[in-house]
């Protein structure tokens, strides 16, 4: 029951879009009648108070305040979404200030706006103007429109899931594509840009956005500068009713600082850098009436925290972007900074590190430092940011840790390239040569030798004799630097050094004498031989004898030493002197002589002494003379010679003298004087002589004759 003096007149209005030709004439002759009777009323003076109620689309409509019927009228309306830990699912729809009590919008989302519009003129053309807070108390408010079902990103202690909006019931009549500001910087453009296709309309109910025509935006002058003017933006929307009643729904996005950034003092230029003073949007006008100015405000108390675009500083050089993998990349070993940059007031950190990096310092702070590992792999650096809006932003960057470049290795500065080498040669005997001047660095490990990264083999010996550059090798050493990084990329340098041999062996002298030996053979010995490296030097000789004379034969082994290499020593003699004299001295003398008689003297030839080897030499005590031997008138004596020569071989040589002793004359004996008549003419005469015996006594008479003493011739007779 209405009070005893309230009138109540009310009119059902069918949906726009199921009026018919008579049903439109039928709500024309209700209108007139309901406003006949209200001015019949007024004129009775019987009520205090006239409500006109209005059905819309089936369900009673009652705008914020009692208006008379007929003029076309507007309320704009906000939702509050409730306090994060209170939440309102569906959004509720006021016309109060939205603050963190009766909301949890952050930074990001867009405020659902409606604009409910009643006594509109049905197919009459209509131009709506509204405006926002684009710059409020010098940062950044409301920086552009959207769709009104955008809450992202939702990520809240109770809740991850956005409040639903829900502007009118049933359907949008249409939507209108919002085209992109043209008034905001880089990255906030970036912002609407990436926006979901359905978060870039307006919808509208009970009406149609005209043709062809667009969104308009009118920027307040310098809209971009932060002073002491706030300043707005206007946009400017065409349609056409097609019931009384039109709704219109859209989102105002609350400006970020990762969009506007930060003052050089570290505030943020956004929405969640203004305190207290409340920021709006608002009707301005439109092409029907006077619309009024109706406006709704915000006012952000505690700015949500945010993931930077990067967690990676800017500027930051330990770790790269390969663009041909998409990748962030850092090299092993290396520490790096991760930042979350500058966040509200209250907000807490709680950074983790998992993968190939140990965390290194706090984990509460805005910055939080890893070292990576000793390998490669890759690492997840994630941050969890609260504070008292509620919001948790997960951050997190994954980093590989690369390195794909091999060790560099220099000789006295110059780099060996992959793989290097340097070859050397040295005498065998010769120590290895100590190689200096080798460094070693890497692009990720600065002191790749303090860290380990460097191996060196012992020399590796091949003691296979070959020849190389013209030089005998008698073994080939080779030591090996391997250089390993901490993913496993190797580079060796590898020091080949060869031992040659130029130097003779040597050969020890013998001690020769000069002794002759007799009759021998030669003794030979082994000469000692050795080398500075070949441990078995081959000995050889050749065999030589000259003569020396006197049946003297020096006897030579001329000895020489060679090595492997074919390097041959001097030569060293061995000899020996040896007469080989087997006979004996010879010495001549007469053996037998005699002296005749009553020599004056007795005396013994000289013997002539000869050796085929030289000249023999008398033994001693030789010569020797024997006594003298009587045997009547003849005597005798004995001398005997002994001689020796080099080889000891004796001769012996005698000579006996034989004399006669004889002091009486010899004795004739015969027929004395005597004659022979020999006839005529004899044919012999000489044989008819008597030959007369004669007697020498101690010694045989030696006869002298016959002597013709004369011959007589006396005719025919001749005597001798």
């Amino acid at each position: 029951m209405l009070p005893n003096r309230a009138s109540v007149i009310a009119c059902c209005i069918p949906t726009a879009v199921s009026q018919t030709t008579w049903q439109k004439t039928f709500n024309r002759i209700c209108i007139l009648m309901m406003t006949s009777a209200v001015f019949l009323l007024l004129a009775l003076k019987t009520f205090s108070q006239t409500v006109v109620m209005l059905e819309v689309n089936g369900k009673p409509y009652k705008a914020g305040k009692a208006v008379l019927f007929g003029n076309p009228a507007v309320n704009l309306d906000q939702a509050g979404n409730g306090k994060f830990d209170a939440v309102q699912d569906p959004v509720q729809w006021q016309n109060g200030n939205l603050n963190p009590n009766n909301s949890h919008y952050i930074e990001h989302h867009s405020i659902p706006y409606r604009l409910i519009m009643t006594d509109m003129p049905i197919g009459t053309e209509v131009t709506l103007t509204m405006n926002y807070d684009f710059v409020n108390s010098k940062k950044y408010a409301i920086d552009f429109i959207t769709g009104y079902q955008q809450m992202q990103p939702h990520n809240y202690s109770t809740h991850s899931t956005e409040e639903t909006v829900i502007p009118a019931a049933g359907a949008a009549t249409d939507d209108m594509v919002i085209p992109a500001p043209g008034y905001l910087n880089a990255p906030a453009a970036a912002d609407f840009n990436g926006l979901p296709a359905e978060d870039k309309k307006i919808y509208i109910w009970g009406a149609n956005f005209n043709d062809g025509a667009s969104i308009v935006y009118t920027p307040d002058p310098n809209i971009l500068v932060l002073d002491n003017v706030n300043k707005k933006v206007s946009f400017k929307v065409k349609f056409t009713p097609t019931a009384s009643t039109v709704t219109m729904s859209w989102g105002g996005h609350i400006a970020s600082r990762d969009d506007w950034g930060y003052e050089l003092n570290g505030d943020p230029k956004s929405a969640g850098g203004i305190s207290g003073s409340p920021y709006h949007m608002r009707t301005e006008s439109w092409s029907i009436d006077n619309i009024g100015n109706q406006d709704r405000s915000l006012q952000v108390a505690l700015a949500a925290p945010t993931c930077p675009t990067s967690l990676i500083p800017q500027g930051t050089t330990t770790i790269t972007f390969n663009p041909d993998n998409q990748h962030y990349e850092i090299c092993p070993n290396t520490p790096a900074t991760f930042s979350v940059g500058t966040q509200p007031a209250g907000t807490t950190y709680t950074w983790s590190v998992t993968g190939d990096a140990t965390a290194q310092g706090p984990t509460n702070q805005p910055n939080f430092t890893v070292l990576t590992a000793k390998k490669c792999g890759s690492f997840t650096v994630t941050v969890q940011l609260q504070n008292g809006s509620g919001f948790v932003a997960n951050c997190s960057v994954t980093i590989y840790v690369v390195d794909a470049i091999k060790p560099t290795i220099a000789l006295n500065g110059v780099d060996q390239g992959v793989n290097g080498s340097k070859t050397d040669f040295k005498e065998c005997d010769q120590n290895f040569p100590i190689l200096s001047g080798l460094t070693y660095s890497d692009n990720c490990n600065a002191d790749i030798a303090a860290s380990g990264g460097v191996s060196v083999t012992d020399w590796i010996i091949d003691n296979t004799h070959t020849t190389i550059d013209g030089k005998c090798v008698t073994q080939k050493a080779t030591k090996i630097w391997t250089v390993t990084d901490y993913c496993g990329n190797q580079n060796t340098f590898t020091y080949i050094v060869y031992s040659i041999d130029t130097k003779a062996p040597f050969i020890t002298a013998f001690a020769n004498s000069d002794v002759v030996a007799c009759n021998t053979e030669p003794v030979w010995g082994t000469p000692q031989v050795g080398d500075a490296c070949d441990p078995f030097p081959v000995a050889n000789y050749k065999e030589y004898q000259v003569s020396q004379g006197n049946c003297v034969t020096k006897y030579i082994r001329r000895w020489g030493a060679v090595d492997w290499c074919g390097n041959k020593s001097d030569s060293v003699d061995q000899y020996f002197l040896i007469r080989n004299d087997a006979t004996p001295p010879t010495i001549t003398i007469t053996a037998q002589k005699n002296l005749g008689c009553n020599p004056q003297s007795i005396t013994f030839d000289e013997p002539v002494v000869s050796d085929n080897c030289g000249t023999p030499t008398a033994v001693q005590g030789y010569p020797q003379t024997g006594t003298v031997q009587i045997n009547g008138c003849n005597r005798s004596q004995t001398k005997t010679w002994k001689y020796v020569d080099a080889c000891g071989n004796e001769g012996t040589g005698t000579q006996t003298l034989n004399w006669v002793v004889d002091t009486d004359a010899p004795v004739v004996t015969g027929n004395g004087n005597s004659s022979k008549d020999l006839g005529c003419n004899p044919s012999d005469i000489n044989s008819n002589f008597k030959t007369p015996t004669f007697d020498g006594g101690c010694s045989k008479a030696e006869v002298v004759g016959p002597t013709l003493v004369s011959e007589v011739t006396e005719g025919c007779s001749q005597s001798r």
